[in-house]
């Protein structure tokens, strides 16, 4: 009986190389089909999304507000006061806000420098729907032009209709709007100041 050797083996063939493995052209194809129909559906969302804001702002226009139904608190003489009654026969610009709304606070300061340019066509509102009267110290300081209140019991989002902050309304002297604008405004800006002093 003969002793042969075995052959030595390699480290390949203990640990043999992983084969490559190439995906195929039709799974590719799906994916990107998959990919195109996504991107189209979301972009399709959006635009969707952006007529029903369009149509329900121009539904808006012209609509009446109660605002007897909008009673406010005036955080710098601690009480409460009816919308109604320091709107009184003014166009009024009515900015509903949050101090936690980010584009809230970022659109604060160009708020205040139309309040001061327009005192004397315009009362500028800033109607806050926080939870603590607290928060809002900060941003009364020093407020002269600007009026800032707080809707203690959160009606303006109802009686406005509104999910998201800041919403401003332009209200003409018997209380309708005139103009919505959605989202944080830079109101020096040359158009936005155009569009809402066309109005009176």
């Amino acid at each position: 009986m003969s002793n042969k050797e075995e052959p030595e083996l390699s480290e390949e063939h203990y640990n043999p190389m992983p084969k490559k493995y190439q995906v195929p052209l039709y799974f590719k194809l799906i994916n990107l089909i998959f990919f195109c129909l996504c991107l189209i559906s979301y972009g399709g969302f959006l635009i969707y999304k952006k007529n029903i804001q369009n149509k329900f702002i121009k539904d808006q226009t012209n609509t009446h507000i109660n605002l007897s139904k909008l009673t406010v608190f005036d955080t710098v003489n601690n009480t409460e006061i009816n919308l109604s009654d320091y709107k009184k026969d003014r166009f009024m610009l009515l900015n509903i806000w949050a101090s936690w709304c980010a584009a809230c606070v970022h659109e604060m300061p160009s708020l205040i420098k139309l309040s001061n340019a327009l005192s004397d066509k315009l009362s500028v509102v800033a109607l806050s729907i926080d939870d603590e009267q607290e928060v809002l110290k900060t941003f009364t300081h020093n407020q002269e032009n600007l009026k800032i209140l707080w809707d203690k019991n959160k009606i303006s989002p109802l009686l406005f209709n509104i999910k998201k902050y800041p919403e401003t309304f332009l209200l003409s002297p018997d209380n309708k709007i005139i103009k919505q604008f959605s989202g944080a405004i830079d109101w020096q800006d040359e158009k936005i100041l155009y569009d809402l002093t066309k109005n009176f």
